[in-house]
């Protein structure tokens, strides 16, 4: 790769175009879409899309919008990529706006009329087996977003002597949804399958089992990407704060209950929570996790100016009381994501390119990664990081990115129609060089593409910046995804 080039990926989209002209355009000739088998209704469904889309609804689009969604649910179910780039000339050919394609592709036509009450999903996705419990309120409604809140279980309960056989791990789940939808009857609630080897450590396969359940949830319900919220006591508090550091974007508050983040690969990631409330507790009278731990992360929060609320307590040892519970939610739960931040800093020495993704900005490769370290558990599993760090602080406003690197290479840029005024060029500066300066127009590929990364529904980006430029690489690059 060249120094100093930034690439320009987009394709065309008739921004300027009549939006109610989209039956002139030409599709290519394949047979129509149809539905899914278990599709709801088209009342039903257009009726999500009048909420989704707002003031950019327009009734004469209804059929559009109709035809966009069937061919949305073949391109996430397709097995190839060829057959996935077909769908893509289908979907532009109708000829709306990418971005309105962007906050279309939420829309899942087969979501179930879910009955209220816990339900156990275990589902295989690809090559890796989804197992969790879903609480649904009882006023669920699948034509309205709803906030998500994943619980993770306490340890305890799975390592009596003797070990909890299939039929009481049933029991404990249920009866723990079914606490929290009593107490908390306007949310759905996500707790998944504790893998009692694996636990919810930093392995790659324990937090698949957090962050595959999540994304396989938005399949199943009518979640809000911008109320999403991580939650976890005992053993699991850990866990809370190393998924809510690699995995930010998701999460519009985290709460852990004590834990600590002892390791270096963590503590670098602080600033990556700039956009995520950090809800913590911890007991001045707790032996097993000292307060002065958590004392310590907070103080480093408040240094990066994150919000971050300490509730401390006293006598309580290392179990909170449950005021003390009820008062953590309510804080958590007062937080609303803003999906596309005007401000973003993300600090990582993963050489993984999912851990090195936050909103918007996305790091590829490290000037100098130094030599890689394969980090073994106690229990099971490993970690792979790099020897040095990377990081970028990004912001934009009026249609200009401003960033500051520290050892990156090549990095990446999303944008869509709510960060950017498309009618205007975009500038780019790096470390106050300005690096590209025009007009750029949204593309369906590269959104889709994204969201087979990214996850489907959690955000839309419709321009891609891709930037290459400093020292030449003491190693190839990672992959950049799909």
């Amino acid at each position: 790769m060249r120094s100093g080039l930034v690439y320009l990926i987009c394709g065309f989209a008739a921004l300027t175009a009549p939006i109610h002209l989209w039956v002139a355009q030409t599709l290519p000739a394949t047979a129509p879409a149809t539905a899914p088998a278990n599709a709801m209704s088209r009342e039903i469904l257009d009726r999500i899309d009048r909420t989704e889309l707002g003031p950019l609804y327009h009734p004469e689009c209804s059929g559009a919008y109709y035809e966009i969604h069937k061919l949305l649910e073949k391109y996430f179910d397709a097995a190839s990529s060829t057959q996935r780039k077909a769908l893509t000339l289908q979907i532009s050919a109708i000829g709306l706006d990418a971005n309105i394609v962007g906050r279309l592709v939420r829309i899942h036509m087969d979501w179930p009329e879910l009955v209220a009450g816990p339900h156990l999903i275990d589902v295989h996705v690809g090559p890796h087996r989804v197992q969790y419990y879903l609480g649904v309120p009882p006023l669920y409604d699948r034509t309205v977003r709803w906030p998500l809140v994943i619980q993770l279980p306490s340890y305890k309960p799975f390592f009596t002597d003797p070990r909890p056989d299939s039929l009481t791990i049933a029991k404990l789940y249920t009866g723990w949804i079914n606490d929290e939808l009593t107490k908390h009857p306007n949310a759905l609630v996500l707790m998944p399958m504790l893998d009692t080897e694996e636990g919810f450590s930093p392995s790659y396969a324990a937090m698949n089992s957090v962050i595959g359940a999540m994304n396989h949830a938005l399949s199943q319900a009518n979640i809000d990407p911008g109320r999403v919220y991580l939650i976890g006591q005992d053993g699991a508090a850990g866990s809370v704060w190393n998924l809510g550091l690699h995995f930010t974007t998701y999460f519009a508050a985290i709460n852990p209950f004590a834990g600590s983040i002892p390791a270096d690969w963590q503590r670098l990631r602080f600033e990556n929570l700039l956009n995520t409330a950090v809800v913590t507790w911890n007991d001045a009278d707790n032996k097993d996790d000292p307060i002065a731990s958590t004392l310590d992360v907070v103080q480093i929060l408040k240094r990066f100016k994150c919000d971050v609320t300490f509730v401390k307590t006293q006598h309580a040892g290392n179990a909170p009381p449950p005021a003390t519970i009820q008062q953590a939610y309510e804080a958590v739960r007062a937080h609303t994501r803003q999906l596309y931040p005007g401000k973003i800093d993300i600090a990582s020495n993963r050489p993984d390119t999912m851990f090195n993704r936050l909103d918007w900005v996305q790091m590829y490769q490290a000037t100098r990664a130094g030599h890689e370290q394969h980090l073994l558990f106690h229990h099971a599993g490993f970690m792979t990081v790099d020897a040095n760090s990377m990081s970028v602080q990004a912001s934009i406003a009026s249609n200009k990115i401003e960033a500051t690197t520290d050892n990156v290479q090549s990095m990446r840029f999303y944008l869509n129609d709510q960060m950017i005024d498309f009618s205007k060029p975009v500038v780019l500066s790096i470390n106050k060089h300005e690096k590209f300066n025009k007009l750029v127009k949204p593309n369906v590929d590269e959104m889709l593409k994204d969201q087979l990364f990214l996850g489907r529904g959690w955000r839309y980006f419709t321009v891609v910046l891709d930037v290459d430029f400093g020292e030449p690489a003491t190693r190839p690059g990672a992959s950049r995804g799909p």
